[in-house]
């Protein structure tokens, strides 16, 4: 780690002007290549999200799907309606691509995945923005540091409930698609 980051100038310690301005510096390139991430994946999230509700709206037109493309679209743009919308069109894709016995909007694998997704978000931002704040004083790093492992550590496993849901959904098109053409 000490090679990528780089050794002090001569005299210069981690508690000096230098030190705090090399800290600064690699918390500022973090949390821009963390933003771009974020951006990106909420654009994929919409992408699929569209496609997903494209294609529930063909395996199953009769049932109801209670938001539509605007409003996915428009949730983008409100933090608000990003916490609530998106989970909501995934419960619905859901209950359209599970065959008619068992439709029902949502399930515990669903709300799983979307409360690690707000978790992370949740705790990755506080934790920023503790560190970004605190300053000199250590204790509030201290936390801001360990909210943001908090959140890294939600992060993984959103990721890994993310590819879960994504392969269980796909699985469920798939075969009522097949179900449909047989």
């Amino acid at each position: 780690m000490r090679s990528v980051l780089g050794t002090l100038p001569e005299g210069a310690e981690a508690g000096t002007a230098d030190g705090y301005q090399r800290a600064g510096m690699w918390l500022g390139n973090t949390t821009g290549v963390q933003e771009a991430c974020l951006s990106v994946a909420v654009l994929l999230l919409a992408v699929w999200v569209f496609r997903l509700r494209a294609n529930a709206l063909i395996l199953d037109p009769n049932w109801p799907q209670r938001h539509g493309v605007g409003w996915l679209l428009l949730s983008c743009l409100c933090a608000i309606g990003l916490l609530f919308v998106p989970k909501m069109i995934v419960n619905d894709v859901w209950a359209a691509s599970t065959p008619p016995p068992n439709q029902r909007r949502g399930n515990a694998l669903l709300t799983v995945w979307w409360l690690a997704v707000v978790v992370t978000a949740a705790e990755l931002s506080r934790g920023l923005s503790l560190v970004q704040d605190a300053g000199d004083d250590v204790l509030t790093i201290g936390e801001g540091l360990f909210d943001l492992l908090i959140g890294d550590t939600f992060a993984v496993a959103a990721c890994v409930l993310t590819v879960v849901v994504v392969r269980r959904l796909g699985a469920l098109q798939s075969g009522r698609r097949g179900a449909a053409s047989a």
